[in-house]
């Protein structure tokens, strides 16, 4: 891979030098250049991620290559589709995905997989290309909510914190009404609301409603 990046670079910059350009467009091609050791090492650990998180699954030989080859790409490229700004594009890499996926319909290995057993293949296929992502991107959503909070309050106390990460992790859903604690444990925890029905002391009366009541009697 990193042969191919460098051949790629070696295009492009006969082309930047051939159609003259700045030398300032020169040195940002060149530090482009750079990054590709730490490009190809980031890419060398999320496999290695990968093919420990495989060896747990004790799969065997032909169904962890359909892991590698079709399940964990068609899952990232449906993640990439959902990022990109056009639509044109995202249909066209959702399209690439279907097509990886299609393609399992002529493996005779995939077919005489059980069902439940190819949900769960799926399931951790998606886990994998999840791995591949910034390292910040599982907190900026919750990040930016907090930094929202924090301009309106200009403060958050411990005990304010506490409260809204217990609701981010254990109430707050998203489109398959899953909470993110349910979704780290992979089982259901329990309800929140009910928790705290049974852990907050009973709320008292208004004091001027106990004095309407008292009136009344």
């Amino acid at each position: 891979m990193k042969e191919e990046l460098i051949q790629h670079f070696e295009i492009i910059e006969k082309n930047a030098s051939a159609a003259q350009l700045r030398q300032s467009a020169i040195d940002k091609i060149k530090k482009a250049k750079q990054v590709c050791s730490g490009l190809v090492a980031t890419i060398a650990f999320f496999w290695m991620m990968v093919h420990q998180f495989l060896e747990t699954l004790s799969l065997s030989q032909e169904i962890e290559r359909i892991m590698r080859d079709t399940l964990i790409p068609a899952h990232y490229l449906m993640i990439v589709s959902k990022k990109v700004k056009t639509a044109e594009q995202r249909q066209r890499i959702y399209q690439q995905a279907e097509q990886l996926l299609s393609a399992l319909k002529n493996n005779t290995t995939w077919e005489h997989t059980e069902k439940s057993e190819q949900n769960r293949l799926s399931r951790a296929a998606k886990k994998c290309a999840q791995l591949f992502q910034r390292s910040s991107s599982c907190l900026e959503g919750r990040n930016g909510y907090l930094s929202l909070r924090h301009h309106g309050l200009h403060h958050l106390s411990t005990r304010k914190l506490g409260a809204l990460t217990a609701i981010h992790n254990y109430f707050i859903t998203q489109r398959d009404k899953t909470t993110a604690a349910e979704r780290f444990f992979e089982q259901k925890p329990r309800s929140l609301f009910e928790y705290l029905m049974k852990k907050l002391p009973t709320v008292p009366r208004p004091a001027l409603q106990k004095a309407v009541l008292r009136r009344v009697a």
